[in-house]
């Protein structure tokens, strides 16, 4: 390799270029080495004393610096040497841990605040980030697959669904009634909001083909809080996105006659393209938020969700706690709290008779009997010594 011929993602090729760069220097500076000794040699024979000694040092002074430049390259070396030991030994520390965990743990638990193989620091976030936009042109089979959050995720984009959303979630019959049910920054009347959203809309659609238009966040709220709590976690939570100037428009759900009375849950719909109301009009910015969609982006949001959780939870002196850690940073299955409160997955399977899991920790039996009439006790646990 000769010349740069430009940039490139191949590390082998990075460090075969560094490799060439360093050996050309090294035989430029043997090259000007020798022709600085030939110089002073040059000049003490012609008896011009003084301009060799000047040169003498100046040879001296450049070797003095190459060899601590040599010396600094090599302690960097060995620094980033004993760096990656380091973090390959607490790595497999880690892995060791955690499979130590796994096998002196039950296996599976239904009981609050426990899952997998560890202890949980609190419950689970029930959080999504549904981002809807153009590029949801193709249909989808959902004949294997009845959830309702895929079929939101992945349904065909319709023209107008934005403004159509932020009816559905504005509707009186699913608000909680406390002050506070209702949070945006895109107008204070529902016809403003969904003005607001048709211009956000058509502005979108002239920028690129696959544009997102809006995210629809859910988010399950604790069912400990009194609704004053929860509209004021509402309006703590929406404050981020008003200082960042996303338009977003929020609504308090209170649970469904139907469903569990623990199913209070606030939805949010928001932009990611900042805008400022300007009296009658509103300006957008011509870049957007995307940041927030990255994997960093949501991780930072679940661990701000965490945190007031639990600010305003222990403001009304409640004891349940929430965590921002996934399940998988934990090393633990999938599964967890559903927006409901229960705990989600199915138990495991088991013959029809009778059949005992044991498990690692203490033997802990989980049986299940079955007649011909009916099916016992799931899960019965049974502790034996």
């Amino acid at each position: 390799m000769t010349e740069w011929h430009g940039w490139t993602l191949s590390r082998k090729e990075t460090k075969e270029w560094l490799a060439e760069c360093q050996k050309r220097r090294l035989k430029e500076g043997r090259t000007w080495k020798a022709a600085a000794r030939a110089r002073v040699e040059q000049l003490e024979s012609s008896g011009r004393e003084w301009e060799a000694e000047q040169a003498s040092r100046t040879l001296h002074r450049r070797s003095v610096i190459f060899a601590r430049r040599a010396r600094q390259r090599h302690e960097a070396a060995l620094e980033r040497d004993l760096r990656r030991v380091g973090a390959s030994v607490r790595r497999n520390e880690r892995e060791r841990d955690q499979v130590k965990d796994f096998g002196a743990a039950p296996l599976f638990e239904f009981e609050p605040k426990r899952a997998g193989s560890r202890v949980r620091e609190g419950r689970d976030l029930y959080w999504e980030w549904i981002s809807r936009g153009f590029g949801k042109r193709a249909t989808r089979n959902y004949s294997k697959s009845k959830s309702p959050r895929i079929r939101a995720r992945e349904a065909k984009w319709s023209d107008g669904e934005f403004q159509e959303k932020i009816a559905y979630i504005e509707r009186a019959d699913a608000l909680e009634e406390i002050e506070g049910n209702l949070l945006s920054n895109m107008g204070a009347e529902q016809a403003e909001r969904i003005g607001c959203a048709e211009r956000i809309e058509a502005l979108e659609r002239v920028s690129r083909k696959d544009a997102s238009v809006y995210v629809h966040s859910i988010l399950a709220l604790p069912a400990e809080l009194s609704p004053e709590g929860r509209a004021k976690l509402l309006n703590d939570l929406c404050s981020n996105l008003a200082r960042m100037r996303l338009p977003f428009a929020a609504a308090l759900h209170k649970p469904d006659p139907k469903n569990d009375q623990r199913n209070f849950h606030a939805h949010i719909l928001v932009s990611l393209r900042p805008f400022e109301r300007l009296d009658d009009k509103w300006e957008f910015a011509a870049t957007k938020s995307t940041w927030l969609s990255t994997p960093a982006g949501l991780k930072l949001q679940r661990r701000i969700i965490a945190r007031a959780f639990n600010k305003a939870l222990e403001a009304e002196r409640a004891t349940a706690r929430w965590t921002h850690r996934s399940r998988a940073a934990d090393g633990l299955a999938p599964g967890g709290f559903t927006k409901k409160g229960g705990v989600s997955g199915k138990p495991p399977k088991l013959p029809e008779d009778v059949e005992e899991v044991v498990l690692a920790s203490g033997w802990w039996i989980a049986v299940r009997i079955k007649t011909r009439s009916n099916t016992f006790g799931w899960p019965s646990l049974i502790r034996f010594r």
